[in-house]
């Protein structure tokens, strides 16, 4: 655990430090010149088990990375960046066609894709080294008590904090919102996202590309080292047995999925399967406390 200081004494406290948490915790340190004390309170140690920062790859749009450059985070994250030129989008089945072009937009890139494990390490980092920032972890919320003119937190090892605002940034399905009586609103999608980074035999020069099917769209997204990352949605009955295919049997499905727009697909890493699943909070805000 980082050093924290003997008066645990704060103006905002986050729950997760995860990219949401850590946004807002690096925007506060930024925009108010360090004048706000802020503690963030996370659960693990960013490595590739982090359920923030796994092995998946997060397209941030133009605007997103222009934001992330205004409070001071994009220098760390633009090296491990691969910038995304144009889109392509397509309708299997049919003739139609869309594409965008950064060129055509004046802007320098569409959209940039980050692994989340590199993207961990930078937020972790620029974190430990804020000035007005104190980092608890790994440690969680066990308990929230909210008065008239503070919020007390309890802490898995027994340590108290005291903040004027709570922010809960811990996932989806926020333990946090349970202790404050926020409700969760859930619907299924009936659809299973598999995830793997795949090599094709033509580079993508920072082409991304995006192409319905009947049982759900595909996603290339370009990758450092010329790899692009696979998001390919498909009916949950049809999961478990995609994932049971040898790698050569799954390039093969994808291939006539997807096409050959980039060739031949060559190597298949390892897949990950995510049910897709919308889940909104019936409040985003409560006394003193915000998700």
């Amino acid at each position: 655990m980082d050093a924290a200081p003997s008066e645990h004494d704060f103006d905002v406290v986050i729950a997760g430090g995860a990219m949401a948490g850590a946004t807002l915790a690096l925007a506060i340190e930024r925009l108010t010149n360090a004048g706000l004390k802020v503690a963030v309170v996370e659960a693990a140690i960013p490595d590739n088990r982090h359920p923030g920062y796994d092995a998946r790859s997060i397209a941030l749009s133009y605007g997103s990375c222009r934001l992330l450059e205004d409070i001071g985070i994009w220098s760390g994250l633009s090296p491990f960046a691969t910038s995304i030129s144009s889109i392509h989008v397509s309708d299997r089945g049919h003739f139609g066609l869309t594409e965008m072009h950064a060129s055509h937009e004046g802007v320098e890139y569409l959209g940039s894709v980050v692994e989340l494990a590199d993207a961990g390490r930078v937020f972790h980092q620029t974190l430990s080294k804020a000035k007005n920032i104190t980092l608890y972890c790994p440690a969680f919320v066990t308990d929230i008590e909210r008065s008239i003119n503070q919020v007390t937190l309890t802490l898995n090892d027994g340590q108290t904090l005291t903040t004027k605002l709570m922010v809960a940034a811990d996932g989806a399905v926020s333990s946090c919102c349970d202790m404050v009586g926020i409700e969760r609103f859930e619907h299924d999608f009936q659809q299973v996202a598999l995830i793997a980074n795949v090599t094709t035999d033509m580079a993508h020069q920072g082409r991304a590309f995006e192409r319905f099917t009947q049982t759900g769209p595909v996603a290339l997204l370009p990758m450092s080292e010329g790899r692009s990352s696979l998001v390919w949605c498909v009916k949950p009955h049809e999961a478990p047995a995609m994932l049971a295919m040898s790698d050569d049997q799954f390039a093969d499905a994808l291939q006539r999925a997807f096409g050959w727009r980039l060739g031949r697909l060559l190597h298949v890493g390892e897949r990950a399967s995510y049910p897709l699943i919308l889940r909104q909070a019936t409040r985003l805000i409560s006394h003193r406390f915000a998700w």
